[in-house]
This record gives C-alpha cells, sequence and structure tokens, in this order.
C-alpha cells in the first residue's frame, strides 16, 4: 500500500515540476518547456533539472513492477521468510538497473546549439510563439543528425523507452502469471468468499500494474512510428503528452478503490 502511494505520489509530483510537451516535426523529436519558471533558471541548471526529470520520468514504465514482484515474494514460500528491506531491494534491483540505463541515454537528446536554434524557430511557427516570449526546446533528429553530432535518434527511442518498458511489460506478465499459479488451489474446494478475495486480488493486480503500461503503450507506439516513419506528425503528437500525464489519474483510481474496498 505505502509502496504504490509513493508511486502515486512522484507521478503527480513530476507533473507539477515537469510541464511539457512532445511533437514529432520533419523528421524531429522535439521536447517543449511550457512552464512559465524555465526562462528564470540559468541554462545549466534549467538542463540539469530537465536531464533529471528525463530520468526519472522512465520510473513511469520501469518502477510498475516493482509492485508485482513485491506481491510475489510475499506470497512465495522461498521468499517469504525474507525481511521487509531484502524484499523491497530486491524488487527495485530491475528499476535501479534501468534508471542508470536510462541515465546514460539522456544525453543523447541534449541538442547541439544549431539543431537547438532550428527547433525553437520550428515550435515557434508551430505553436505561433512571438519573438518576444521565451521558448525551450530539447530533442534529437533524424534529418539534421548531421549537425547534431551524429546522434541518432533510433538508438534514443531504443535505449531510453522501447527495451525498458517491453522488459517492464514482461515482467509484470511473468509475475502475475507465477501468482495466480501459487494463489490457485488444485483439488480442494474454497469457499465463496475466497474464490471472491482472489478475484479481487487478480482485479486489483490488473488495475494497479497493466493498466499503467496499457496507458504507456499509447505514447511509445507513437514515439516508436515517429522514429520509424520520421513523419511529421506535429499536433498529431500531442496526445503522447496527454496519455502520458493520464498516468497518474489511473494509479489515484487505484488506490481510491483499494481503499473503499479496505
Amino acid at each position: 500500500m505505502y509502496f504504490s502511494a509513493f508511486f502515486g505520489l512522484y507521478l503527480c509530483f513530476s507533473i507539477a515540476v515537469m510541464n511539457f510537451t512532445h511533437i514529432f516535426r520533419d523528421g524531429t523529436f522535439v521536447v517543449v518547456l511550457i512552464n512559465p519558471l524555465t526562462e528564470y533558471f540559468p541554462d545549466a541548471i534549467r538542463d540539469l533539472i530537465f536531464e533529471a526529470a528525463c530520468v526519472l520520468t522512465s520510473l513511469m514504465w520501469s518502477f510498475t513492477p516493482a509492485t508485482s514482484m513485491l506481491q510475489l515474494f510475499v506470497l512465495s514460500r522461498q521468499t517469504s521468510h525474507w525481511t521487509s528491506a531484502k524484499q523491497l531491494i530486491v524488487s527495485c534491483a530491475f528499476t535501479a538497473f534501468c534508471l542508470i540505463f536510462v541515465a546514460y541515454t539522456v544525453p543523447l537528446i541534449m541538442p547541439s546549439r544549431e539543431l537547438q536554434l532550428i527547433m525553437d524557430k520550428s515550435m515557434r511557427e508551430l505553436f505561433t510563439i512571438p519573438e518576444e516570449q521565451f521558448v525551450q526546446t530539447y530533442g534529437i533528429s533524424y534529418t539534421y543528425e548531421s549537425i547534431n553530432d551524429g546522434k541518432s535518434l533510433l538508438a534514443f527511442t531504443l535505449m531510453f523507452v522501447a527495451i525498458p518498458y517491453c522488459a517492464s511489460y514482461a515482467i509484470v506478465v511473468v509475475t502475475m502469471l507465477k501468482i495466480r499459479r501459487r494463489l490457485t488451489v488444485n483439488g480442494m474446494a474454497l469457499s465463496e468468499r475466497t474464490i471472491q478475495m482472489q478475484r479481487q486480488f487478480f482485479v486489483m493486480q490488473l488495475l494497479q500494474s497493466a493498466l499503467p503500461l496499457w496507458i504507456l503503450s499509447i505514447p511509445v507506439g507513437i514515439v516508436t512510428y515517429g522514429t520509424i516513419a520520421k513523419a511529421d506528425l506535429g499536433l498529431a503528437t500531442l496526445p503522447l503528452t496527454a496519455f502520458v500525464w493520464l498516468c497518474p489519474v489511473a494509479q489515484s483510481y487505484v488506490q481510491l478503490r483499494y481503499v473503499r474496498q479496505s
């Protein structure tokens, strides 16, 4: 319960701090900061905050398997005798690995000065932003790869999104199947109340672990399509941001449902 609540708190905090949107335009993946406070930060501090925000954003998918793994360790005879600290540490091992993996990827999205000027101009045209208004962009491009130190959009998509997301999804599915197998008693009649409690637990698992990943499949799909097709999606990319921010709503619903049933 506390574990999931901490995750939900993080997601809500991320929306308040990382107020930006994503655009695919002219073969370029652009992140536009629209937080009015960003212009008051020095460039070095702003870049550092953005890089840290990118790493923490990856928790939306890499942290999800931890709750399922923690439930599995509690239910398993081989690990039920572990201390709470050990169960928590082992459950978060994959998340920690993903954070380190992603941290090495984030510098790819920090553009060269030449690319940043092109992206700034492109976003001003797209959103009709006046020249006197501050604009801050980060991104990576197929079209302008030669002026961006040869940084690869495909490599960024694979390392930041595709590999961690698919690994998280696989761990959640395998863990849920193992939990279901442990709760299934063959050759023994279960009471109606026990069956109902098991059913409620399985539904809670789906909402807690699988639902966030299902929601994130849309942003992941948009990023993957935009990268492979070198797409010029323009404002059609906005659902990417919308569904990323939908995750905290789903998590809050799950927590509220859990409290009402307890």
